[in-house]
């Protein structure tokens, strides 16, 4: 649904402005998407990254097609804690993936 993932989308903003907030904010380019969008680790201060927290907490989903680094196989695992625990996304019946919501989108 159109309307949840548009709030869910802004329960994340939310999220991680709260994380970054008085932080200091590292920002590591890894990739660039097939637009041209930079693909980045956000590091609020020395050891927390906001991509972590993000996919811990069922806002963000791992695209194992843009996550190689051996970081993502911890967020795997944070992401299949989340679905077990239905949080964020993960309540939705069938959650769409993010591409597939953005590709949907005019």
């Amino acid at each position: 649904d159109v309307c949840s993932s548009d709030l869910m989308a802004e329960q994340a903003r939310r999220y991680a402005v709260m994380l970054l907030r008085g932080k200091e904010i590292m920002v590591e380019t890894i990739d660039t998407d097939v637009k041209g969008r930079e693909i980045c680790l956000v590091w609020a201060g020395a050891t927390v990254t906001v991509n972590g927290e993000l996919v811990e907490r069922g806002y963000a989903w791992v695209d194992d097609s843009q996550c190689r680094r051996p970081i993502c196989g911890d967020w795997r695992t944070l992401q299949e804690r989340a679905q077990k625990a239905r949080v964020g996304i993960w309540q939705e019946e069938k959650p769409i993936p993010p591409w597939v919501y953005r590709a949907k989108k005019p």
